[in-house]
C-alpha cells in the first residue's frame, strides 16, 4: 500500500495546486487552505490501525480539502488513534458488530469510517454517539468505496472534476 500512497500523492498534489490556482476564477472567492501534508517519519507500531490507514499515515500527516464540493478531510493520526477519548464512534451496530475507525469527515459533518480490520469505507451522517456507539437519524450509513484505496480515488475524481475546463 505504501507504493499506492506514493502514487496517489504524485497524482493528487499537482491537482490540488491547479485547484487552488483556479479556485477564485471558478467560484468567485478566494480559497481557504487545502493542504496535504507529507510525513517524514512516524512509528505506528503501538496503534491498532487498519493496514491501509497505517500505510497512509506513514506517508501523510493529514488531508484537508475543505473547498472541494462536500469537503474531504483525513484527520491526523493523533485524532484517529484517540477516537474513543474524543467521543467518536467505534461501533456502528447498523453495519456490524466489529470495531470501526473514524479517519475523516466531510464539510457537512459526515464521518468517514472503516472496519478496524480493513474493508469498505462508509459515510455516517450526523447522528448521536453514546459510549462510542453510533446511531443514525434516518439516513443509514452508506458505502463510499470498497476500500481505503478506493476512497483515495474518490478524492482524485473530485479534484479532476473541480479542475476540468
Amino acid at each position: 500500500m505504501s507504493a499506492a500512497v506514493d502514487a496517489w500523492l504524485a497524482e493528487v498534489l499537482p491537482l490540488v495546486r491547479v485547484f487552488q490556482e483556479t479556485f477564485e476564477e471558478n467560484y468567485g472567492y478566494e480559497p481557504g487552505d487545502n493542504p496535504i501534508e507529507r510525513r517524514v517519519a512516524l512509528g505506528l507500531d503501538d496503534h491498532d490501525l487498519p493496514p491501509a490507514l497505517r500505510a497512509f499515515y506513514e506517508r501523510v500527516v493529514e488531508v484537508s480539502l475543505v473547498d472541494l464540493p462536500n469537503g474531504y478531510r483525513i484527520h491526523p493520526v493523533e485524532l484517529v488513534v484517540d477516537t474513543e477519548v474524543n467521543g467518536l464512534p467505534t461501533h456502528v451496530p447498523e453495519l456490524s458488530a466489529e470495531r470501526f475507525v473514524v479517519f475523516g469527515s466531510s464539510g457537512g459533518g459526515d464521518l468517514f469510517v472503516m472496519p478496524q480490520a480493513g474493508g469498505p469505507v462508509y459515510e455516517l451522517s450526523p447522528g448521536p454517539v453514546q459510549d462510542n456507539v453510533y446511531t443514525s437519524m434516518g439516513i443509514p450509513p452508506r458505502v463510499l468505496a470498497e476500500d481505503f484505496e478506493g476512497f483515495l480515488s474518490l478524492i482524485v475524481a473530485e479534484l479532476r472534476r473541480a479542475t476540468a475546463d
